[in-house]
């Protein structure tokens, strides 16, 4: 034993000496300051651009097979139609393309912006907004940064449908591509149709995981998994076909290898009568507090069978409980069974509007879990004249996105002609400020106006009481709305477009929320190779 500690005790003698050669050869070799941590160089990333991908025209679920013949007297098809899309952009330059490739030859910028598509749009300082044509294909609008500091492509497609089975007003933002989309809204109930479309408007395949939900919690779905959208296309995929029957739906998409662009057309049947579409777009991720705007409303008894309605997704484990702080016209109004309502984990749920007061409002929804929020505004066309089995009223409704918003905001504004189809600003803050509201044209501002956001209390603002002189000999302009917010203040906002009130049929809505994602310069920290 004594002989076995002397032969450890030199052994560790001898790496002890050669561990201190080796610095000594070290040091003297390399100097000490070349071992020591290099302070990073902070330097400037210019941005790249701002895309969003526009809606493209409506479509009766049975298209999904191909070419379908109808029976003329069941025709679902409509005989007429009325569309636009608005594309705004910021920046120093902006284009606009078909996902599928240029369509030369074709003046459908409006304005004389362009003789041609993909010809590249000089923008003046601040927005412009571009009309559109809406066809089968999706409008790509892509913003170049350059010298400034930001740069915003978004814009909107509105639809209105006269009759058929897609009879009523559809309207849904240009969206930004993302690696992950929340969406709640639609269901697959006997006569809706949920129709699910992924575009990518880049060069390579990518590749999206669907996962879906409805009222009794997750969809073990096959199918769903490594479903491949090709570079410069899109593909669409009928929610009813996987998951029937859901009175309630969210779905969440995940990207890998690039950015999808994302939304939902929803439409629904009371039997052969016309209950309405819309288009449904991502809003804001998960969280504790979500802001939904555009919530209009027509008086209903608190037992109403159908009504507008705020549908909350908890995609958490643990049950959420959630308040709704409704922020109407005259302040907040409490509205029984909001102030105290549990959303199950993984479900969705939605909480009904029935017995509020008419009128423009905005949700402020808190939770114990993290949450994803939509608004449903519902209209009920006259009660039919008979009441026998298979007679329904004609109804449409609108979906908005939750999501507060802040910085420069805008919003599509689509004229779609005489249609007669007008629009109204929604917009509510949770504490008191001032927003410049401004309506844009093509490289022009036709007018601004300062308006006050009292806390929890709903401000509707009439687009056209912007417009100034320049109104009367630009009404043909394409038109967006921007909202400049003070910095670091968020607000709710939204642009509700409704049809002629005294239709036969009733009223049409839709909604119109932000979306898009700017693009701006950034600051990374670079640490110097050795």
């Amino acid at each position: 034993m004594r002989l076995l500690r002397r032969v450890l005790a030199i052994v560790v003698a001898v790496a002890l000496v050669a561990g201190l050669g080796g610095f000594y050869w070290l040091e003297r070799t390399y100097p000490a300051r070349t071992f020591r941590a290099l302070a990073p160089e902070v330097i400037e990333v210019a941005a790249g651009e701002s895309v969003a991908v526009c809606p493209s025209e409506l479509k009766l679920s049975a298209e999904q097979s191909g070419d379908v013949s109808y029976d003329p007297r069941f025709d679902p098809r409509p005989s007429s139609v009325a569309a636009a899309t608005i594309a705004v952009a910021t920046g120093e330059a902006a284009s606009v393309t078909g996902l599928y490739g240029p369509t030369p030859g074709e003046d459908l910028a409006g304005g004389g912006m362009a003789d041609a598509l993909n010809q590249g749009l000089q923008l003046s300082e601040g927005a412009t907004a571009t009309e559109l044509e809406v066809t089968d294909e999706p409008w790509v609008v892509q913003a170049a940064t350059g010298q400034e500091a930001t740069s915003l492509a978004t814009g909107g497609t509105a639809i209105l449908t006269a009759d058929g089975d897609l009879r009523g007003l559809a309207a849904g933002g240009c969206v930004a591509p993302a690696v992950e989309s929340w969406l709640v809204g639609g269901s697959t109930e006997l006569g809706s149709s949920a129709r699910l479309v992924l575009v990518n408007p880049g060069v390579s395949n990518v590749t999206a995981d669907v996962a879906l939900w409805d009222g009794a919690g997750p969809v073990a779905a096959v199918g769903l998994t490594g479903l491949v959208v090709p570079g410069g296309s899109g593909r669409a995929i009928l929610l009813e076909g996987i998951d029937a029957d859901a009175a309630r739906l969210a779905v969440h998409v995940v990207a890998a290898g690039g950015e999808l662009a994302v939304y939902l057309q929803h439409s629904r049947l009371n039997g052969l009568t016309p209950a309405g579409v819309d288009l449904a777009v991502p809003g804001a991720a998960p969280a504790t507090t979500v802001t939904v705007a555009g919530l209009d409303v027509t008086a209903s008894s608190f037992d109403a069978a159908r009504a507008s309605a705020l549908r909350v997704f908890n995609p958490s484990a643990e049950p959420a409980e959630v308040t709704v702080a409704l922020w109407g016209p005259d302040g907040t109004v409490s509205l029984p069974g909001l102030d105290a309502a549990t959303v199950g984990a993984g479900q969705v749920s939605d909480l009904s509007l029935a017995g509020l007061a008419e009128g423009s409002y905005v949700a402020q929804v808190s939770s114990s879990q993290p949450v994803v929020v939509a608004g449903l505004s519902l209209r009920q066309g006259p009660a039919p004249a008979t009441e026998a089995v298979g007679q329904y009223a004609v109804e449409d409704f609108g979906w908005a996105a939750g999501g507060a918003v802040s910085g420069d905001v805008y919003l599509a504004w689509p004229q779609l002609g005489a249609n007669q189809v007008t629009g109204k600003l929604v917009l509510g803050a949770a504490v008191d400020l001032q927003v410049t509201v401004s309506l844009v044209g093509a490289r022009i501002t036709l007018g601004e106006l300062a308006v006050d956001l009292p806390a929890g209390q709903s401000v509707v603002v009439d687009p056209e009481a912007l417009a100034g002189e320049l109104w009367t000999v630009s009404s043909d302009q394409p038109l967006a709305v921007e909202i400049k917010v003070p910095a670091g203040a968020r607000i709710g906002a939204a642009l509700v477009l409704l049809g002629d009130p005294d239709a036969a049929d009733g009223q049409t809505i839709a909604v119109l929320t932000p979306t898009g994602q700017a693009a701006g310069r950034s600051q990374i920290a670079v640490r110097p190779a050795r």
